[in-house]
């Protein structure tokens, strides 16, 4: 008899990393699988079954957590992280900035509790009831799971019930790690899946050393969503093709702004755009502006539109920053690899984005300067960004310029599009150190890997 195997799914982003990875197909040809995911992808799952003849069960689950409950999860959350016994420097400069906030009652009464670390692990047991669900407690007994995946290590709100009811039932479970700064950026694990399966060494090392898994509980496997990247980058140049479809016509340069969420920058990309354009055919020489929106920023980039050699691409996904309704579509990451090969130059803040664009030789700027119509446009500076745990391998690496002002940022693009050589040395380490090996295998190495724990 088959075992019965339960997977999340978060979001879109999630989606497109278990299901646009063929990881999930793979994982339903051999076993019995139900898939848990948000209302709004249930569709898109059933398609997908469908389309590759596969046979899964799809499950709606909104996460609705009451007032009280939400409260006693949050105190959770902060009573982790005033006893983890490490915290990534990361969590160091979030909690410097948290620190300037006004103190609230419940942050007050954790810290007189530090004195007592019996009576904090106390009242870690009581709130971890917070997170019962009695729906999720049904799909496990109704589906009857042996094993869980899920999105996230906990990470999203979604995930943490099947966590907790696997823990509690002694049900094994596995994280597949989205994304790079997961270990780092999001402070301490609710609770530890069994096992994590992650993108490379440095990921590895960082959940043995923040997250106390050990050698034979955690794997790296490299980065499936770049699995389409060396066939892309192996193909005969579409350069002129692929700029036709996004609307140019026209041989000259392209720079690519990828954004990042409203939160973290404001509408300061539109700002950043708009000094680009300015400049071109004056500091600068005349290029493309491509803009790629983060699938979570909602800048409305409509007035851009009417610029000549300007395009807002989009790609089918309206941003959605509860990332509630943005799904990607199926070529979603091939789209991705052919604007990272076809662009000149990429610019962006901190982001994985310069991995992508390294995977394709293709020199990057980090952009390291505010500029923000008021100070409440957005919290504190992005140059902070460039001082988190998981940045600072990008910084150290030298493999991209880190532009401290826009005069900067001019000359930088400039050196770029007449030597396109700079770094490129830099940009294969950073590769062969962040991705391991860009072969079109990590989406099989990862199924191999949850075979092996399942058993």
């Amino acid at each position: 008899m088959k075992k019965k195997i339960l997977i999340t799914i978060a979001d879109g982003f999630h989606y497109r990393y278990l299901i646009d990875t063929a990881i999930v197909k793979r994982i339903a040809t051999q076993y019995d699988v139900a898939i848990v995911t948000i209302p709004t992808l249930v569709e898109d799952l059933q398609n997908y079954a469908k389309q590759n003849q596969l046979t899964y069960t799809v499950l709606a689950y909104g996460v609705q957590v009451n007032k009280p409950k939400m409260l006693f999860r949050s105190l959770y959350k902060k009573v982790l992280v005033s006893t983890a016994k490490k915290l990534t420097e990361t969590l160091n400069i979030k909690n410097e900035i948290n620190a300037s906030r006004k103190k609230s009652p419940v942050d007050l009464a954790i810290k007189l509790l530090e004195k007592s670390q019996s009576a904090l692990q106390l009242l870690l047991k009581k709130l971890e009831l917070s997170f019962a669900d009695t729906l999720v407690d049904d799909i496990f007994k109704k589906e009857k799971i042996d094993f869980l995946i899920t999105s996230t290590p906990g990470q999203k709100e979604f995930d943490l019930p099947f966590l907790f009811y696997a823990k509690k039932n002694r049900i094994k479970s596995v994280s597949p790690v989205y994304s790079w700064d997961n270990l780092t950026a999001k402070g301490p694990f609710y609770f530890n899946p069994d096992y994590l399966i992650v993108w490379n060494e440095i990921m590895k090392q960082e959940g043995i050393y923040f997250h106390d898994y050990n050698e034979d509980t955690i794997f790296a496997c490299g980065v499936p969503v770049f699995d389409p990247y060396p066939a892309i980058i192996a193909a005969a140049d579409e350069r002129i093709a692929f700029k036709k479809s996004l609307g140019f016509d026209s041989d000259l340069p392209v720079i690519t702004l990828t954004t990042i969420p409203q939160v973290y920058y404001g509408a300061s990309h539109l700002t950043l755009a708009t000094l680009l354009l300015k400049e071109r055919n004056v500091s600068l020489p005349g290029f493309l502006l491509l803009i790629r929106p983060h699938p979570m920023d909602e800048t409305d980039y409509s007035s851009l539109k009417t610029e000549i050699g300007v395009v807002v691409d989009e790609y089918g996904s309206k941003p959605d920053k509860s990332l509630k309704n943005w799904k990607p579509t199926n070529d979603n990451v091939t789209h991705l690899g052919k604007t990272m090969k076809y662009s000149d130059v990429v610019l962006n803040i901190a982001s994985t984005i310069t991995i992508d664009a390294a995977c394709f030789d293709t020199p990057i700027i980090n952009i390291g300067f505010d500029i923000k119509s008021n100070e409440n446009e957005y919290e504190g500076s992005i140059a902070r960004y460039y001082k988190y745990t998981h940045y600072k391998h990008i910084v150290d690496g030298k493999a991209c310029f880190i532009a401290e002002s826009f005069p900067l940022l001019v000359e930088q693009i400039n050196l770029y599009l007449s030597n396109p050589t700079i770094h490129q040395a830099e940009r294969k380490a950073l590769v062969k150190k962040q991705v391991m090996e860009l072969d079109g295998n990590a989406g099989e190495r990862i199924f191999d890997q949850i075979v092996a724990l399942i058993g």
